[in-house]
């Protein structure tokens, strides 16, 4: 029996899942939700670059993809930092009894996590209680490799003295906003996004206190570090020319303090080409 999906987002994850929708067995493209006007009304096939129509037209109307009656929402919607758009969407959908699965709000990925607000949290318990629907936040990172994964790999383990993840990444083909957000093509003096701790700690670090949990240890603290490396050469990227002088590479990390010393740390290398290194 297929499951009837509505799409929230076609933005660079949504696409590749739209992709695998359609020629997916068990499930059936039904609706898919735009927050972009240019993108209303247009062929989802269209937008995704899919090279063929699929019979889907993008709209902005959530009552109408509602009505659809989905089995889910699967919900690609933007970061974190867009919290209360996310949640408006989300909502309407869990209220209407339709479950949820989303990739945007990761610091949902650890409810409990102390940054996450009241205001984040209640009225996606409400709306969930109200349509007995469900909202499960996951992902590769967080949600699956740097989190869930390790921690299987501790179950096999007689001792374990420190957890550290890294996921090394190259941006070459991404076209989201990694400019503003971490920094990459701008000068090294300005700074980004990801560089202020609590905003870094949102994107990822619910991971730090989810290993912790399943350690059985309460951290002293979370840091971060974030590093830069400045390209000598001009690089090219799906978004265009980085001059040379620029960034072009960055190194982060969110450290779990325990005792004094790092025992959890989940680290990031994001980069334009595959020499790009900090």
């Amino acid at each position: 029996m297929t499951k009837r999906i509505v799409v929230w987002g076609t933005g660079f994850v949504g696409k590749m899942v739209i992709a695998e929708i359609d020629r997916h067995p068990l499930f059936e493209l039904v609706g898919v939700g735009v927050s972009n006007p240019a993108k209303v009304g247009r062929d989802a096939g269209e937008i995704c670059g899919l090279g063929h129509p699929i019979g889907v037209t993008a709209t902005d109307d959530v009552d109408a993809l509602i009505a659809l009656d989905p089995d889910a929402l699967v919900h690609f919607g933007p970061t974190a930092a867009h919290a209360d758009a996310n949640i408006a969407v989300i909502t309407r959908f869990l209220r209407a009894g339709i479950d949820v699965c989303s990739t945007a709000m990761t610091p949902w990925v650890w409810p409990t996590m102390h940054l996450n607000p009241p205001e984040w949290i209640m009225p996606v318990t409400e709306a969930c209680e109200l349509g007995e629907s469900s909202c499960f936040t996951t992902g590769i990172d967080p949600g699956f490799a740097n989190d869930l994964f390790p921690m299987t790999l501790m179950g096999v383990c007689s001792e374990v003295k420190r957890v550290r993840a890294a996921e090394l990444l190259d941006y070459t083909n991404y076209t989201g906003d990694y400019e503003n957000e971490m920094g990459i093509g701008r000068p090294p003096g300005h700074r980004a996004l990801l560089e202020t701790p609590d905003i870094l700690v949102f994107a990822w670090g619910a991971t730090v206190p989810m290993i912790a949990q399943a350690a059985g240890i309460m951290l002293d603290e979370i840091t971060t570090t974030y590093d830069k490396w400045v390209t000598p050469t001009e690089r090219t990227s799906a978004k265009g020319v980085i001059e040379a002088g620029s960034v072009a590479a960055v190194r982060f990390t969110i450290n779990g303090v325990y005792r004094g010393e790092t025992r959890i740390q989940l680290e990031h290398v994001n980069r334009i080409g595959a020499d790009g290194r900090t």
